[in-house]
């Protein structure tokens, strides 16, 4: 399946309150390939029609976004192996970026397509809980940390991460994306965090 994902419109430029500029714009377009290999193997590759420009960690065009084989191991557990989205707890991740007017500066400022493994296991209808191994970026030390001469590059610069995605009870409509994720971003330096994403659904509203 090919899909060409985009996002286009007519922007209006203010300053100020005063008009400065109208203009048709392509803000996003994301081409897509999908498919099934055989039954139990699929794979998704989507990226940017950006210039090329490799990465020096896992060496995939920085402007791809996704290119992963998902093996399903059984009805419960699947195995993926790639450059995936990394397990945050922030639902904007979840939706088709070319839907998304303007992330927020945690998003935005990210590196969340990451190269790695990942193995989900599908509790039931309700609970899915997965683990990730990452690379923590597609940059490489210097280029993320440069001027600060006190820190040396971690021998194992990974990001290892665990989520839950569910409901708290089976008559609930209150979703969850749970996250921890643990960095080994520099020597002696690592980065916990813990992201509670959360969601209640009505039936004509999502909060």
């Amino acid at each position: 399946n090919f899909f060409a994902n985009s996002q286009f419109s007519f922007n209006n430029s203010f300053v100020d309150g005063n008009h400065t500029n109208s203009a048709f714009r392509m803000g996003d377009f994301r081409p897509e390939v999908a498919g099934e290999v055989f039954k139990g193997v699929d794979f998704r590759f989507r990226t940017l029609p950006f210039p090329p420009e490799r990465s020096p960690v896992d060496n995939i065009m920085r402007f791809v976004d996704l290119a992963y084989v998902n093996v399903a191991l059984n009805k419960d557990w699947n195995l993926q192996v790639g450059k995936m989205l990394t397990y945050w707890a922030g639902y904007e991740f979840y939706t088709n970026p070319v839907k998304i007017i303007e992330f927020n500066d945690i998003v935005a400022n990210s590196d969340p397509f990451l190269s790695g493994v990942q193995l989900n296991y599908n509790a039931n209808a309700r609970n899915n809980f997965g683990i990730q191994v990452l690379n923590t970026s597609t940059k490489s030390f210097s280029q993320r940390f440069a001027g600060n001469a006190g820190l040396q590059p971690a021998k194992m610069p990974l990001v290892l991460t665990a989520q839950w995605k569910g409901r708290l009870l089976p008559s609930q409509n209150f979703h969850t994306i749970w996250n921890v994720n643990w960095y080994n971003e520099a020597k002696d330096k690592q980065v916990f965090m813990v992201s509670l994403g959360n969601q209640k659904k009505k039936k004509k509203w999502t909060i």
